[in-house]
């Protein structure tokens, strides 16, 4: 069994061979408590830094199935977790794996590969957690500061790369990019919300700044997601108080299943805290809503080629472009 691990990982080597600047953003110290839980608390990493979506190597935007990393410092370790969705009634295993790596500004490289089961690539001195069931499949780990060789200064640059395989259906993403460590920014999120179900309403986007610093943050989000030929636009400033935190929100229009690019810059007293590029669209088979009680699950496929699904229950029938159908 890890021979066949580490097959699939050397597959996620070959296809993703190089870092690239994926994101760019800064990460202060977290003034507050870290756990090796298994969970991506929203208060955990108020002090670092949470990102919505990896992205896919075959389509080269957003997973449909949603996903999230985080990243946080102390004075003991650097903190990292993959946070991931499963597919309606897929069980995790052994091809399901968390694979990350950074890269000191000395050139020092860890790198941390664990699966479902709970067992992989694991450098001695890492902590780490996993929680894996039929929902979803979260890893998050420690790494100490003494792998690195090197302390944790202001502005050192270091290089960070999520990789997330999932088995079935077989797919391979990534989210990866260099960090700044920088103590007098504040830890933020950039998340998507759910579909809004009201007609023409698309996801919603969030970017929750908290300031763990002790001076006040002019921040300034501005972001651009454009879709159809059709740019909705955030250019928001607000001060915030130490110790205080603020919401920017933005609720996009069109169906959730609209390819979606977003071209963003997350700012504080003039410093870049985060630039992202990135597209999204809901393609492929989506289970909204099932109950294996009674036995049936309705699926939507938003795209304009025609397809053909079927449930655990083993019938298949026709999908017409954006129809939805009952397995019975």
């Amino acid at each position: 069994m890890k021979y066949k691990l580490l097959s699939l990982l050397s597959i996620a080597g070959i296809l993703f061979p190089a870092l690239s600047s994926g994101f760019e953003l800064r990460l202060g110290e977290a003034k507050n408590e870290l756990k090796i839980d298994g969970k991506i608390s929203k208060d955990e990493y108020s002090g670092g830094v949470r990102l919505f979506g990896t992205v896919s190597n075959q389509k080269k935007e957003l997973t449909y199935r949603r996903s999230e990393v985080a990243l946080a410092r102390d004075q003991k370790a650097f903190y990292l977790a993959i946070s991931s969705e499963m597919d309606l009634y897929i069980k995790p295993t052994t091809g399901d794996i968390a694979d990350f790596e950074v890269i000191a500004p000395n050139g020092k490289k860890v790198r941390v590969q664990i699966n479902a089961q709970k067992f992989g690539n694991i450098p001695k001195g890492v902590t780490w957690k996993t929680v894996a069931n039929t929902k979803e499949f979260v890893t998050e780990i420690a790494i100490p500061w003494s792998m690195f060789g090197v302390k944790p200064e202001n502005n050192s640059e270091w290089k960070v790369k999520f990789i997330r395989m999932w088995l079935n259906p077989y797919e391979i993403s990534k989210l990866d990019g260099k960090v700044i460590f920088d103590d007098s920014v504040p830890g933020f999120e950039q998340l998507h919300g759910k579909t809004n179900p009201t007609f023409g309403s698309g996801p919603q986007l969030f970017w929750n700044v908290t300031n763990q610093t002790s001076a006040e943050q002019k921040v300034k989000c501005d972001a651009t997601i454009t879709w159809i030929g059709n740019p909705e636009l955030i250019q928001s400033e607000t001060t915030i108080p130490a110790g205080k935190k603020h919401k920017f929100s933005l609720a996009t229009t069109g169906a959730e299943s609209d390819a979606r690019t977003v071209d963003m810059t997350l700012s504080a007293n003039g410093k870049t805290l985060l630039k992202r590029n990135y597209t999204w669209s809901r393609s492929g088979l989506r289970w909204i809503n099932a109950n294996p009680h009674i036995g049936f699950a309705i699926a939507t496929y938003p795209t304009l080629k025609k397809a053909k699904a079927r449930i655990y229950c083993a019938k298949e029938k026709n999908l017409d472009p954006f129809a939805e159908v009952r397995f019975q």
